[in-house]
């Protein structure tokens, strides 16, 4: 199991402003083909924070509407197995199924919820964090992808993670995918350009500093 630690630092001098903007620190996981993005993890402004997880992944299911600024409310999960398919029924997650046909790194889940129940369901991938060296809390979701009754969904896992600055956001909230070019504020919350940081198992120690001529974090050699 590969452990992933991302180091965040802010100069203490370029705090007041961003507190002032009302601003978090904001990360979002890169998954493809997998549905709207959720806000993984949201951290109070400081002048440094350290990050870590592992290879460890949940499937979660959720009523919640699929629409920007929504908060997912986890309903059910169960740990993955990938390689495996479940069932997702209204009892819950079935066991894990193993199916050779999908990738080393892919899972896929099945909604037999009956339509007449719930039309569709949200699903996606949680995983759990740590923060400055406290406890792992619960897994938290990393996707949001709607499931029609009957259909399937297939997840591939990713440690890619977008770091960037908000207002008006909390953990566990739908968002539009972050940008890694200066982007056109909207009324609502003011945000900077995302960096986007592709760990893995060669690369599982990074650190991301701000940098106010930027407005944005970059990638420091750690």
């Amino acid at each position: 199991m590969t452990a992933y630690t991302l180091t965040l630092q802010i100069d203490a001098a370029d705090l007041p402003p961003l507190q002032q903007a009302g601003e978090q620190i904001v990360l979002v996981r890169r998954l493809a083909d997998a549905g709207r993005c959720v806000a993984w993890a949201v951290l109070a402004l400081a002048p440094s924070h350290t990050f870590s997880w592992n290879d460890d992944y949940s499937l979660y299911a959720s009523n919640t509407p699929n629409a920007v600024g929504n908060l997912v409310s986890v309903g059910a999960a169960t740990t993955v197995t990938w390689q495996c398919g479940y069932r997702y029924t209204s009892v819950g997650f079935s066991s894990p199924t193993p199916d050779p046909t999908l990738g080393s790194s892919t899972v896929q889940l099945v909604n037999q919820v009956p339509a007449a129940t719930a039309a569709s369901m949200l699903v996606g991938l949680a995983q759990a964090y740590a923060v400055d060296g406290g406890a792992s809390g619960t897994a938290q979701p990393l996707n949001a992808q709607t499931v029609p009754a009957q259909q399937i969904a297939r997840f591939t896992a990713s440690q890619a993670v977008w770091i960037y600055l908000a207002s008006g956001l909390q953990t566990g909230m739908i968002v539009t995918t972050p940008v890694t070019a200066t982007p056109m504020l909207d009324t609502r919350q003011v945000f900077s350009p995302a960096l986007l940081l592709p760990f893995s198992a060669a690369a599982p120690n990074q650190t991301a500093r701000y940098s106010s001529t930027l407005g944005s974090f970059y990638a420091t050699s750690t």
